[in-house]
């Protein structure tokens, strides 16, 4: 005969069917919210954690530089032209325009950190979506933002497996999520409502990508940025895009792009769905254009955060050159003038 166990909870008495239910619910233990490890931002150890970043940058790299907008149109937040983007899945890349200014949605100050700085004020939330292109992602933001907007109290949420490793990353506003779980989306929207409703200033990065992405393939982005910002209706978004290159110095330098994200159709009251779009074109335009920048090879298109002096060759060479009286510079403008090399147009 086959098993009846199963069969026979079908037949049992009205009391007894209520008494496996409510002992089945006592024992079965319920479905658990994802975890999360919260922040413990301290303004202290934030200053002297700066203190040290801002000294390994300067170690590492020649320079950070921030890109110039081009003043083509009138004001951050004003009518944005038809944006040439570079294609790079295409083979070989093509450029192509999108066909209006709402699907460009960056902003063209002549201010390059005008995005950040005029929010530098502004009491009410600030998301800050932030390209992920290398292990110096963070520490790159982290000056930036307390460089051009210091008044602001930043946060941003961090991969709980990483954040374990190291939590004293914690005090420096890093909170820990999920980002594989897809139940994680409900718990970093209540997480990030109640940052934004108890703290002033605040300022959340994200990193919409999820992980390191080549600069050179197609932007994929998580819907989590997106879904902030449709919950939070005074939220501004700012996309900020980086990329690092050899110019003429032995050490890399870092480039910075920073662009006001303008809201789907000039509200902030949108679906999840429009500011995705809206947030992912916003990225690519950025990237693009700061691609567009550090391929010209132009200083004159940015303006220096950090360091971006006379280019060397190595220590003691220099000290040489300089106690000589040796001119020991890295030039690549005589060439540029004898026509040895054709100039890039900007």
């Amino acid at each position: 005969m086959p098993d009846c166990n199963i069969t026979r909870y079908h037949f049992c008495a009205p009391h007894d069917a209520l008494y496996l239910a409510i002992h089945y619910h006592a024992v079965t233990p319920m479905p658990s919210s994802p975890p999360l490890l919260p922040a413990r931002y301290s303004p202290r150890f934030t200053r002297g954690f700066l203190w040290y970043a801002r000294r390994l940058i300067r170690k590492r790299f020649h320079a950070v530089r921030i890109c110039n907008h081009r003043p083509e149109s009138g004001g951050l937040l004003g009518s944005i032209p038809p944006t040439p983007v570079l294609d790079r899945a295409a083979d070989p890349p093509q450029i192509k325009t999108f066909p209006d200014a709402q699907d460009a949605a960056v902003s063209r100050s002549t201010d390059p950190a005008a995005a950040l700085t005029e929010l530098a004020g502004y009491s009410g939330p600030v998301l800050v979506v932030l390209h992920h292109t290398s292990w110096w992602d963070p520490l790159i933001g982290l000056l930036v933002s307390h460089k051009l907007a210091p008044g602001r109290v930043h946060m941003a949420p961090m991969d709980i497996a990483q954040l374990q490793n190291f939590k004293f990353l914690t005090r420096l506003g890093a909170f820990g999520i999920n980002p594989d779980d897809p139940a994680t989306k409900d718990v970093l929207l209540e997480y990030v409502r109640g940052y934004f409703a108890s703290t002033a200033h605040p300022t959340l990065w994200i990193t919409p990508q999820g992980r390191f992405c080549d600069p050179r393939r197609p932007l994929v982005i998580r819907p989590g940025a997106a879904a902030i910002a449709a919950c939070t209706p005074a939220v501004r978004v700012v996309s900020v895009a980086l990329e690092y290159a050899f110019w003429l110095d032995q050490s890399p330098e870092a480039f910075v792009r920073i662009a006001t994200v303008t809201p789907p159709l000039g509200s902030p009251s949108a679906s999840t769905t429009a500011w995705h779009r809206c947030i992912l074109q916003s990225m690519e335009a950025n990237a693009s254009e700061l691609a567009r920048s550090v391929i010209a090879r132009d200083p004159a298109g940015f303006t220096p955060l950090i360091g971006a002096g006379s280019a060397k060759i190595n220590p003691m060479y220099d000290l040489w050159k300089k106690m000589t009286g040796q001119r020991n510079v890295i030039d690549e403008s005589a060439r540029s003038e004898r026509g040895l090399r054709p100039a890039v147009k900007r």
